[in-house]
């Protein structure tokens, strides 16, 4: 028998004691076969390990063998990416087949919990471009499916963000790989994308008006500060709000050429400090809120070098959890001078 953190938990392991609320509700009895549903169940408790059955070996090889499915699933998914991308440059013609591909590789992977965690893991400057559709792609699913989007609606989402920045190959290829500040009239140019990436789309009868506006309106926001158009929130398409959120994100959370990555908790901060009138404040608050959830447990390097363990997330301050230490407990929401800075992956 071992004791696991969440995050570590695979559907089809046996659980071997009752898992008990701090309240002392019996939530899961001893026996139970997890499932995915069961291991949200619990994270909306706020648990943070539990007992299972099997033995240490077994439980590092099930670890091994679903890491390695989900890092072959994402790479297959990157190649295609890359192919229909790069395709397009020359014929003009976006293959749907290899699009429909990667969105339902993308589906699948999303409904494997680790895979926030491990995608964190994978990222490489080299592929930036093509990554950063893929990772935009995986967030939004979450996202859809914490605010209970159906699986239809959730294809035509994953279709919008996969290809979100799609019209960036109509743009010089030197402005898009400039590593520098750019000049005002690049600027105009890289913002053209969003009209042209709804173009490529209007092109292609197979992919309907909802995914054309989530790629149109990405960078529009809240208060209208945003482009091509400057609209504001009550014309933004939801996909497009869902969007812009996974956008930002994964562009703080992964290295470019011109700075390096953030943990995800410092994003999460980020984002909190737009989400009033620049994004939606109720997809900023279900991503936060969730994406704690999901490193409740993990092992963290503190921004003055500790290494320590989220032992709960903080309902009000998610961003800023209880970390132990040690023997000491650090309350991130109170010692406001220190912060996550990395994660550390088993």
């Amino acid at each position: 028998m071992e004791k696991m953190i969440l995050a570590d938990l695979i559907a089809g392991m046996k659980i071997g004691k009752d898992v008990i609320s701090k309240g002392g509700m019996k939530l899961v009895p001893k026996g139970s076969i997890l499932s995915l549903s069961t291991i949200e169940y619990l994270r909306s408790w706020g648990v943070s390990d539990v007992y299972i059955e099997e033995e240490k070996q077994e439980i590092i090889t099930g670890r091994k063998e679903k890491q390695k499915q989900i890092t072959n699933t994402y790479k297959k998914s990157l190649d295609t990416t890359i192919e229909f991308l790069e395709g397009l440059k020359t014929s003009n013609q976006l293959k749907i087949k290899e699009v429909r591909n990667v969105i339902n590789e993308l589906n699948d992977l999303t409904e494997i919990l680790p895979t926030i965690q491990v995608v964190n893991q994978l990222k490489q400057q080299d592929t930036y471009t093509q990554q950063h559709s893929m990772n935009v792609a995986i967030y939004s699913l979450f996202m859809g499916r914490w605010l209970n989007l159906d699986e239809t609606t959730l294809k035509k989402l994953c279709y919008a963000a996969l290809l979100h920045d799609i019209g960036k190959i109509r743009v010089a290829e030197d402005i898009i790989l400039k590593p520098g500040k750019l000049t005002k009239k690049e600027c105009q140019e890289v913002k053209k994308h969003t009209i042209y990436g709804y173009n490529i789309i209007k092109e292609n009868p197979n992919l309907s008006h909802q995914i054309a506006l989530g790629v149109l309106q990405h960078h529009e926001r809240q208060d209208g500060s945003g482009y091509p158009f400057g609209i504001d929130g009550t014309k933004i398409h939801l996909f497009a709000k869902i969007i812009a959120v996974a956008d930002i994100y994964d562009a703080i959370t992964s290295d470019r050429t011109y700075k390096e990555r953030q943990s995800p908790f410092i994003a999460a901060e980020v984002l909190t400090e737009q989400c009033f009138g620049i994004l939606d404040t109720e997809i900023v608050k279900i991503f936060i809120e969730k994406l704690a959830d999901f490193y409740i447990g993990s092992s963290v390097i503190l921004n003055n070098g500790e290494i320590g363990q989220i032992i709960t997330k903080n309902p009000v301050f998610p961003t800023r959890p209880l970390v132990k230490v040690g023997e000491r407990f650090i309350d991130l929401s109170k010692e406001r001078s220190i912060g996550i800075q990395d994660i550390l992956i088993a």
